[in-house]
């Protein structure tokens, strides 16, 4: 690509005639959008937290977490038990 390459600019193989983006059905389109929205005011944005909570209680949430996190730290205090039992070679 040529510095100069964009739209509206001409090369040697188009005969003069300029490039052109825009068509038909895509400036129609982005008109259509733009039409149901002001200026200035932001789209209504729904975060992770909010779907979740359509779905679970916060009660059940706290129920879930305190579930994974006891899984979570027996998991470390087995595999802490069994790098102790690898690592002793008295053990063996």
């Amino acid at each position: 690509m040529c510095l100069g390459d964009g739209p509206g600019t001409r090369t040697p193989g188009d005969g003069g005639q300029e490039a052109s983006m825009a068509t038909k059905s895509t400036s129609s389109k982005s008109k259509s959008k733009s039409k149901g929205k002001k200026k200035g005011q932001p789209a209504s944005q729904r975060t992770p937290w909010d779907m979740l909570l359509e779905r679970r209680s916060e009660d059940e949430l706290k129920e879930l977490l305190d579930e994974r996190l006891s899984f979570l730290r027996d998991r470390r205090k087995r595999a802490i038990e069994l790098s102790h039992i690898k690592s002793d070679p008295n053990e063996l």
